[in-house]
């Protein structure tokens, strides 16, 4: 492309305007983002606690976060955190993990909170997110329209923009967690394995896995059904079950050879890992 154009290109554009949608479009979506976190706490606040499970974490994890493990009806196996040191797991994970295998997707759940993986996801969503709308304005309704009358219009229309950032948001929280997911995933099977649950997380993550695959399979019989869970699964935050026990069993070998170091460089070494400094 000619740089001479590009420069032209470039300074034809009302930067003072484009940074005017960038703010009014972050503001929004951090006024929606915050007003979706307290609602949905909010709702989940009245959950039953499992207090056996919320007891043996916490002793875990001393002197980490105070986290609380909650139970909800769902016929589904999952299990999920959000901002705040809770963790909660559906009744059907309950009933077909053992106490250990739940204290391993507990102390994984717990990993996300400790690195504050949903804060990242949500700044970057309204970051990246935002910045993907206010191009898509800029870009498109200033350099496609010469009726400037037509072009205001559509600027102006909550509609036009209420679609815009649905459109841009979705494409956005895709690539975010297709990003930011497998990395994450990693560190939080990691974080369970140090504290000696690698095995239990395995077998737990492979119950878990191995009930949605078969529930899909029973569902899922032509050609395009399949092609579309084949997607699903390349776009999914979550690493295969393969890789993750992978990365568990090689999680497992450096802390067999971390045990061989002098004591102050293991002691060192957990801390900073653990990220308890």
């Amino acid at each position: 492309m000619d740089r001479k154009k590009v420069n032209e290109y470039l300074l034809e554009i009302d930067w003072k305007w484009a940074a005017l949608q960038y703010g009014i479009t972050t503001l929004i979506q951090a006024f929606f983002a915050l007003i979706s976190i307290f609602s949905t706490k909010s709702a989940l606040s009245n959950l039953p606690i499992d207090k056996n499970l919320t007891t043996k974490l916490n002793d875990i994890l001393k002197p980490n976060k105070k986290f609380t493990v909650y139970i909800f009806k769902d016929k589904s196996p999952n299990a999920f955190c959000m901002f705040s040191p809770d963790i909660y797991i559906t009744s059907a994970c309950q009933k077909m993990c053992s106490e250990k295998e739940l204290l391993a997707i507990c102390l994984h759940e717990a990993g996300h909170i400790n690195d504050y993986h949903s804060w990242y996801r949500v700044f970057a969503m309204i970051g990246i997110g935002s910045l993907f709308h206010t191009i898509l304005r800029v870009f498109i309704h200033e350099k496609t329209s010469t009726d400037r009358e037509a072009q205001l219009a559509l600027d102006y229309n909550p509609y036009v923009w209420m679609f815009e950032l649905a459109l841009t948001m979705q494409v956005t929280s895709v690539i975010i967690a297709r990003a930011q997911g497998r990395g994450q995933e990693y560190y939080a099977d990691s974080f369970a394995t140090k504290y000696g649950y690698g095995d239990y997380l395995i077998t737990g993550l492979r119950r878990v896995i191995e009930w949605s695959r078969k529930r899909e399979g029973q569902k899922c019989t032509n050609k395009i059904c399949k092609a579309l869970i084949w997607l699903s699964e390349a776009m999914d935050e979550h690493p295969s079950l393969e890789d993750r026990v992978a990365k568990i069993l090689e999680d497992k070998k450096k802390l067999k050879e971390l045990g061989q170091l002098p004591v102050a460089k293991r002691i060192e070494f957990i801390k900073t890992s653990l990220g308890l400094e």
